[in-house]
């Protein structure tokens, strides 16, 4: 999918950007911060909706603003659970999973290693 820009003021905001990886992985690309997150929720969940019993988000293409793409996760993984499906995060940002290590995140979120 494209990346597309919406104009609000003079803040620009991304749209979110995911690339079909096969049927269980899903590639998570671009800047992920306060102003883009809120697309990337709810793209992510209707791929979720989607997804068969297990889904892998792999986050090696985005790139980590600030604190804001882990409360994405957290929310990702409870309507995984809601749904009775099993995500997976993959190539975590060793910024972000360290961040995750230090607020306990990492106990609630599957990392894949």
């Amino acid at each position: 999918m494209p990346v597309g820009r919406l104009i609000v003021g003079e803040m620009k905001i991304q749209s979110a950007n995911f690339e079909a990886i096969d049927s269980e992985r899903v590639k998570v690309i671009g800047d992920l911060n306060l102003h883009t997150v809120s697309a990337y929720l709810a793209e992510g969940k209707s791929i979720i909706s989607n997804a068969q019993a297990r889904l892998c988000m792999d986050l090696s293409n985005i790139q980590v603003e600030d604190t804001s793409v882990l409360a994405l996760l957290i929310s990702w993984h409870r309507f995984a659970i809601s749904q009775d499906k099993r995500l997976l995060i993959a190539n975590c940002p060793q910024k972000l999973l360290e961040i995750a290590k230090l607020g306990g995140i990492h106990e609630i979120l599957s990392f894949e290693v």
